[in-house]
Parts: structure tokens; sequence; C-alpha cells
């Protein structure tokens, strides 16, 4: 009997996840990396404040990574994969809290398995192109950068104050990224790590840094062939930027003309 229930509570919820299933992307790239980001840091904050163990909190955080991209992929429906992800990490808490309320050994593959079977389990992976898979080794980078953040900062409540910036930022740093070459992704390591090892009280201030020297290094990229990657010279001139005067501007780089008066002035400019 047990596993006839388990089967049909298998269909049912493949049922679910086909009903909702879009056949085109019709969610715009930014709002799909935002619903990821808030996923995520929901994950490492909730988790962390719930169990107070990194360990755990990281297993939970690298799990719903892999259940919104797969169920992303699968539907092409970004508010289904935030559902599933948020439901996700309720189930992950609540096992380990139930566990502990009884006394009951803790096994993290036997969690991990059953939100697997609660979310993604009779789902058949399908290779499809979207936003998020063209994109997922970039993804992989900017998620390491999240948990690194999060770690360094303790992952204490405090952090929720942050949560717009954390959400906005990172999510713009991400689409900021994808237009760099693969080429690029030592350089967008090394530039990620100033996040990593960032306090709460320069946190807004050194994201936007970051994400103004990746848009400007995406258009001073934009008129070379893919694999051409940033060299040395650019990279110190990007480096040398006034980014607290740009930061105390607030300015915003959303026109092409924004960008080549801002590189004229900084002797940036590459091909006119």
């Amino acid at each position: 009997m047990e596993f006839i229930s388990e089967t049909a509570d298998s269909t049912c919820l493949l049922k679910f996840l086909d009903d909702k299933c879009n056949t085109v992307e019709e969610t715009n790239p930014y709002d799909i990396y935002f619903c990821y980001v808030k996923v995520l840091k929901l994950s490492l904050i909730n988790t962390y404040k719930e169990q107070g163990d990194y360990n755990i909190t990281l297993s939970c955080t690298e799990l719903i990574h892999n259940i919104f991209t797969i169920i992303y992929n699968y539907s092409l429906n970004v508010k289904l994969a935030m559902f599933i992800s948020e439901r996700s990490i309720l189930l992950f808490n609540e096992y380990l809290n139930i566990s502990k309320l009884y006394n009951n050994p803790v096994d993290i593959g036997d969690i991990k398995q059953f939100i697997i079977n609660k979310s993604i389990g009779p789902i058949k992976m399908v290779k499809r192109d979207n936003t998020l898979t063209e994109n997922i080794e970039k993804l992989n980078i900017l998620k390491e950068c999240m948990v690194l953040f999060f770690q360094h900062n303790h992952l204490t409540c405090d952090i929720n104050v942050f949560g717009d910036v954390i959400d906005t930022e990172f999510c713009k740093i991400f689409k900021s990224i994808i237009h760099l070459p693969n080429s690029s992704t030592q350089y967008i390591e090394d530039e990620l790590l100033l996040i990593t090892n960032t306090g709460l009280d320069d946190l807004e201030y050194t994201l936007f840094c970051v994400r103004v020297k990746f848009e400007t290094a995406g258009y001073l990229l934009q008129d070379i062939h893919s694999n051409k990657s940033l060299n040395d010279e650019a990279i110190e001139k990007l480096s040398n930027l006034d980014y607290k005067k740009l930061f105390k501007e607030n300015i915003t780089f959303q026109k092409k003309f924004s960008f080549k008066k801002l590189l004229k002035n900084y002797n940036l400019i590459i091909n006119e």
C-alpha cells in the first residue's frame, strides 16, 4: 500500500507540474535572475536561522539551486520554480526540526532524497535552451559568490535588513556578467571575490562597484569577437574609475551614450 501511495503521489505531482508548463519563455531574464537570487537568499538565511549549522545550510542551498534550475528548465515557468523551491526549503527544515524533536538521527542524504521526491522526483530530464541553462556556468559562479558572502557575514538574521539590496544588486550583477564572454570567467571570479569579503556596512557600495565594472567591461567587448577576453590594460583602467563619485551620483548605464561618455573620459574607448 505504501508503494501505491508513493506512486499516486508522484503521479499527482507530475500532473501538477505539467499543467503549469509553458512552451516558450514568457518571463523577461531580469525577473528570472531576481527570483533565483531571492530563493537562494531565502535558503541561506532561513536554514541557518533554524539549524545554526553551516554544512546543513550549504547542503540545503545546493539542493535548492538544483531544484530551481531543473524546474525552470522543465516548465519555463519561473513562478512554479520559485514556488517549488520555497516549498522545498520549508520541507527541508521541517524534516530536520521534527527529527530533532524526537531525537531521531539525521541523515542529510535521506532528507535530500525526500525533498527530491516531493519536488523533482517524477520529472523526466530534458535539455532545453533557456535563459538559465545557457548561462549555467556563470550562474554557478554567482551562487558560490553568494554562499561565501553569507558565510563571511555569519548568515545572521540582521542581513534581512539588506534583503532588497541583495536581491536587486546580485540580480543586476548576474545580468551584467552573462554578456561577458566565457573567456572572461577568471576575471568574473576575481571581481566577485570583492563581494565575498565585504561586510554589511560596505555591501551596497561594493555591489555597485562590481556591477559597474562588469557593465563597462561588457560595453568594451560588445564589438569584439566573443572569444576575446579583457586584456590587462583594460582591466587596470576599469579599476581606476572614480567609483565613489559614480556611486554618489547613483549613475546607471541604460544607454550606449552613457557608456561612451564615461569610457571616453577615462580613455577606455577601444572601438569608435
